[in-house]
């Protein structure tokens, strides 16, 4: 009897300690404080869709977003967003890293009709927007119309290498009986994934499908297969080892302070159908960590090319966007500005494009992001990068 007796006061004790030390962790443990990553137009930058979202399927824990926030105070969070056509996304837990942190949404309800739901995310009064794509029990879009993947098509486009990020993109034909639309991802191989989104005409449809952070770093070389999530449909890309010599040069002054982007900076030719092809040039400060970023994208590419010359964002065609990315903070933009005439706009020239690398020049404003006013100015800018 008297052993029992201590036993239960054994656990008693026990039971008082763990208490304690749950209270004590939970008062030492505050509100995580910080702010959505999301681009010009509010959307958040990136959202990263998982799984297929079907008319009348419950959603499980496979139906998820990904978003990026910058976290300025660490502690608990708690991250929802609206409910839309009858289901939502949340996410809760501890972060405990200041700076970029990514953050999973998992998706609870059940879609109830097919087409475009546009969710608004809020986190710390921050807010911003993503969509996603109900597809009917077929797997067809919105407009009545259903779809097939013409799994042979797939092509591989752009450059592919372990370590690096990934920009290259994989073109797909699809076939729609009607006006639709499609919601298109892959499973994750050698730690990169693919996703699309979009509408589609009926007939054939050429589509893109991107890779993504965080899902978007090949770790290792080698050739990979992938699956297109609810098909059977397979194809292959081969990742290979990082050359000597690869990286590019991209380099500026950003207010006066000079600032090399030259880790994997390149210059990456995407298709936009229609014969039409887009110029993205990016680089990064570094690879280990959250990194400033430098990109350049140019629509209409194929003309400019033609052209040759200068082109800045007071033009609307072709269509110029400069992006600086500081990891703590907005993205700063040069961008057309409808009705504005700017005094120092950003513009590039392109002083040489061959089959395999691109030359030029860049400079100019770019402004704060969102409800910020800072400003940075950006001169002798040069870049001398591999372009795929």
């Amino acid at each position: 009897m008297k052993n029992l007796l201590r036993y239960f006061l054994l656990l008693l004790t026990a039971g008082m300690i763990i208490t304690s030390c749950q209270k004590e962790l939970s008062a030492e443990t505050g509100t995580s404080k910080g702010a959505l990553v999301k681009d010009a137009g509010g959307n958040c930058s990136p959202a990263t869709p998982n799984g297929t979202f079907k008319k009348d399927t419950a959603l499980t824990n496979n139906n998820y977003v990904d978003v990026q926030v910058n976290i300025t105070e660490i502690g608990v969070y708690f991250i929802t967003t609206d409910t839309v056509n009858g289901y939502s996304f949340k996410a809760s837990g501890v972060t405990v890293l200041t700076g970029a942190n990514t953050i999973r949404l998992i998706g609870v309800g059940k879609p109830l009709a097919v087409g475009t739901d546009n969710f608004k995310v809020k986190f710390d009064g921050s807010v911003c927007d993503f969509a996603i794509n109900v597809l009917d029990a077929n797997g067809g879009g919105g407009g009545g119309g259903s779809y097939t993947i013409d799994c042979a098509s797939a092509a591989p486009l752009g450059l592919f290498y372990s370590t690096l990020p990934t920009f290259g993109v994989i073109n797909l034909t699809v076939n729609a009986t009607a006006p639709t639309t499609y919601n298109i991802s892959t499973d994750t191989q050698n730690g990169v994934s693919f996703t699309g989104t979009g509408g589609l005409t009926t007939g054939s449809n050429i589509i893109t499908l991107v890779a993504t952070a965080p899902n978007n770093v090949g770790l290792a070389p080698g050739n990979f297969t992938y699956s297109i999530v609810g098909s059977s449909c397979t194809f292959g890309v081969n990742f290979q080892s990082q050359p000597a010599g690869l990286l590019g040069i991209l380099t500026c002054n950003v207010n006066g302070t000079f600032t090399t982007f030259n880790q994997a900076a390149f210059g990456l030719i995407i298709p936009a159908g229609g014969g039409v092809t887009d110029l993205k040039i990016i680089g990064f400060n570094n690879l280990v960590s959250s990194s400033e970023q430098m990109s350049i994208d140019l629509s209409d590419f194929q003309t400019v090319t033609a052209a040759g010359g200068t082109f800045n964002v007071n033009s609307a065609t072709p269509d110029l966007i400069g992006t600086y990315n500081n990891p703590v903070g907005n993205p700063f933009i040069g961008e057309f500005i409808s009705g504005t005439t700017q005094t120092n706009p950003f513009k590039i020239t392109i002083i040489t494009n061959t089959a395999t690398r691109i030359t030029g020049t860049f400079s100019g404003e770019l402004e704060e992001d969102g409800a910020g006013t800072g400003i940075k100015i950006i001169t002798n800018g040069i870049f001398d990068v591999p372009k795929g």
